[in-house]
């Protein structure tokens, strides 16, 4: 009897910190802290971690850096010289050779 309450004891404790692992994984997509959440939610409760780490949303960081990757600008290769340009230039900056549109 005192084996099963044991094992009991253990499989609760590894599905617990199997849950909290996972509110580190969502919280680390959205640009948060995986270590800190994972503690967090083992502390607390992996359940209210979860619910407060969807509540929050993505981090401000991972907002701007998103937004910084979707600006990035399409370069090109110029065929005359190789130099490089923007891909909407009507000209190449280094050797002036037209491009078609």
């Amino acid at each position: 009897m005192e084996l099963a309450a044991m094992l009991f004891v253990v499989g609760s404790l590894a599905v617990w910190a199997l849950l909290s692992f996972g509110v580190g994984k969502i919280a680390a997509r959205k640009g948060r802290n995986f270590a800190g959440w994972f503690i967090f939610s083992l502390v607390i409760s992996p359940f209210l971690a979860v619910f407060l780490v969807l509540l929050l949303g993505e981090s401000t960081a991972k907002a701007v850096r998103d937004s910084a990757q979707a600006r990035e600008v399409v370069k090109v290769r110029c065929p005359e010289c190789g130099g490089t340009t923007k891909e909407e230039a009507d000209f190449c900056p280094d050797c002036g050779l037209q491009f078609s549109s």
